[in-house]
């Protein structure tokens, strides 16, 4: 399977195709659950630990879209 760019990926899981997504994440995170812990696997997978900033930009950019905060 090609590596397939975000947007490609978004616009199928828009259209409602999350065959791709499932088959990712099956591969790069489902069989290895009972290997690693999740402190773990997220580091093997994203090359660093779990980060707290993510989520904060991600709501904040969410909702400052939905009630116009800018």
């Amino acid at each position: 399977m090609r590596k397939a760019r975000a947007t490609d990926i978004d616009n199928k899981i828009l259209d409602g195709n999350t065959t791709e997504l499932l088959d990712w994440l099956r591969n790069n995170i489902h069989k290895h659950g009972e290997k690693y812990d999740a402190k773990d696997l997220c580091k093997r997978i994203t090359g660093e630990e779990l980060n707290f900033k993510y989520f904060m930009e991600y709501v904040t950019k969410k909702y400052s879209d939905i009630y116009d905060l800018n």
